[in-house]
Protein backbone atom coordinates (compact mmCIF):
# COMPACT_ATOMS: atom_id res chain seq x y z
CA UNK A 1 0.00 0.00 0.00
CA UNK A 2 1.31 3.56 -0.79
CA UNK A 3 1.85 5.90 1.47
CA UNK A 4 -0.54 9.00 0.82
CA UNK A 5 1.30 12.67 0.22
CA UNK A 6 2.72 14.48 2.78
CA UNK A 7 0.86 17.75 3.87
CA UNK A 8 3.33 20.73 4.42
CA UNK A 9 3.27 20.23 8.38
CA UNK A 10 4.16 16.43 7.97
CA UNK A 11 6.93 18.16 5.85
CA UNK A 12 8.44 20.41 8.75
CA UNK A 13 8.01 17.48 11.37
CA UNK A 14 9.91 14.96 9.34
CA UNK A 15 12.73 17.52 8.80
CA UNK A 16 12.56 18.56 12.40
CA UNK A 17 13.30 15.14 13.66
CA UNK A 18 17.17 14.40 14.13
CA UNK A 19 18.61 10.63 13.95
CA UNK A 20 17.96 10.02 17.99
CA UNK A 21 14.54 11.06 18.16
CA UNK A 22 15.01 15.11 19.03
CA UNK A 23 12.81 17.57 16.99
CA UNK A 24 13.89 21.65 16.57
CA UNK A 25 11.70 22.16 19.58
CA UNK A 26 14.22 20.44 22.18
CA UNK A 27 17.36 22.29 20.26
CA UNK A 28 15.45 25.24 21.10
CA UNK A 29 15.28 24.55 24.34
CA UNK A 30 18.84 23.61 24.79
CA UNK A 31 19.41 27.23 23.40
CA UNK A 32 16.85 28.99 25.96
CA UNK A 33 18.59 27.10 28.14
CA UNK A 34 22.02 28.24 27.33
CA UNK A 35 20.87 31.62 26.97
CA UNK A 36 19.33 31.66 30.41
CA UNK A 37 22.46 30.17 32.26
CA UNK A 38 24.58 33.07 30.62
CA UNK A 39 22.61 35.77 31.54
CA UNK A 40 22.52 34.49 35.32
CA UNK A 41 26.38 34.67 35.10
CA UNK A 42 26.00 38.18 33.96
CA UNK A 43 23.66 39.06 36.55
CA UNK A 44 25.50 37.18 39.49
CA UNK A 45 28.71 39.06 38.29
CA UNK A 46 26.58 42.71 38.14
CA UNK A 47 25.28 41.60 42.03
CA UNK A 48 29.21 40.55 42.78
CA UNK A 49 30.11 43.90 41.81
CA UNK A 50 27.69 45.92 43.51
CA UNK A 51 28.13 44.02 46.33
CA UNK A 52 31.89 44.93 46.44
CA UNK A 53 31.51 48.64 45.44
CA UNK A 54 28.65 49.03 48.52
CA UNK A 55 31.54 47.10 51.00
CA UNK A 56 33.76 49.39 49.84
CA UNK A 57 31.92 52.40 50.71
CA UNK A 58 30.11 51.35 54.11
CA UNK A 59 34.42 51.08 54.69
CA UNK A 60 35.43 53.88 53.82
CA UNK A 61 31.98 55.53 55.64
CA UNK A 62 33.04 53.59 58.36
CA UNK A 63 37.24 54.93 58.51
CA UNK A 64 35.71 58.59 58.08
CA UNK A 65 32.90 58.29 60.85
CA UNK A 66 36.07 56.80 62.91
CA UNK A 67 38.51 59.86 62.06
CA UNK A 68 35.45 62.17 63.29
CA UNK A 69 35.18 60.59 66.35
CA UNK A 70 38.89 60.44 66.78
CA UNK A 71 39.08 64.34 66.05
CA UNK A 72 36.24 64.91 68.57
CA UNK A 73 37.65 63.04 70.86
CA UNK A 74 40.27 64.92 70.84
CA UNK A 75 38.76 68.90 70.62
CA UNK A 76 37.11 67.72 74.07
CA UNK A 77 40.09 67.08 75.84
CA UNK A 78 41.45 70.18 74.58
CA UNK A 79 38.23 72.10 75.44
CA UNK A 80 38.53 70.47 78.94
CA UNK A 81 42.17 71.34 79.54
CA UNK A 82 41.75 74.73 78.26
CA UNK A 83 38.23 75.24 80.77
CA UNK A 84 40.52 73.41 83.41
CA UNK A 85 43.08 76.25 83.06
CA UNK A 86 40.74 79.01 82.85
CA UNK A 87 38.79 77.62 86.04
CA UNK A 88 42.72 77.19 88.04
CA UNK A 89 43.37 81.13 86.84
CA UNK A 90 40.42 82.64 87.73
CA UNK A 91 40.80 80.34 91.41
CA UNK A 92 44.21 81.91 91.94
CA UNK A 93 42.34 85.59 90.90
CA UNK A 94 39.81 84.81 93.44
CA UNK A 95 42.19 84.14 96.46
CA UNK A 96 44.20 87.15 95.93
CA UNK A 97 41.34 89.36 95.69
CA UNK A 98 39.90 87.38 98.59
CA UNK A 99 43.08 87.82 100.30
CA UNK A 100 43.52 92.28 99.76
CA UNK A 101 39.77 92.22 101.01
CA UNK A 102 40.89 90.77 104.01
CA UNK A 103 44.34 92.78 104.47
CA UNK A 104 42.32 96.04 103.97
CA UNK A 105 39.46 94.92 106.16
CA UNK A 106 42.30 93.73 108.27
CA UNK A 107 43.81 97.95 108.50
CA UNK A 108 40.51 99.39 108.62
CA UNK A 109 39.66 97.08 112.21
CA UNK A 110 43.30 97.93 113.31
CA UNK A 111 42.87 101.80 112.55
CA UNK A 112 39.10 101.95 114.08
CA UNK A 113 40.69 99.95 117.21
CA UNK A 114 43.48 102.29 117.57
CA UNK A 115 41.33 105.93 117.43
CA UNK A 116 38.39 103.86 120.38
CA UNK A 117 41.70 103.10 122.19
CA UNK A 118 42.76 107.00 121.76
CA UNK A 119 40.25 108.79 120.80
CA UNK A 120 42.31 110.63 117.81
CA UNK A 121 42.19 110.45 114.18
CA UNK A 122 45.57 110.48 113.12
CA UNK A 123 46.28 111.84 109.64
CA UNK A 124 48.30 110.25 107.51
CA UNK A 125 48.89 113.77 105.48
CA UNK A 126 50.64 116.99 107.02
CA UNK A 127 48.35 119.52 106.26
CA UNK A 128 48.87 122.96 108.19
Amino acid sequence: MRKPPETGDQKQKNLARCGNGETKADGEKAEMEKIRKRYEKMKSAIFAWENEKKTKAKLRMERKKSELEHRRVRNLQHYQMKIAGIDQTAGGARAQVEEKRRIEESKVKDKAKKIRSTGKVHNACLCF
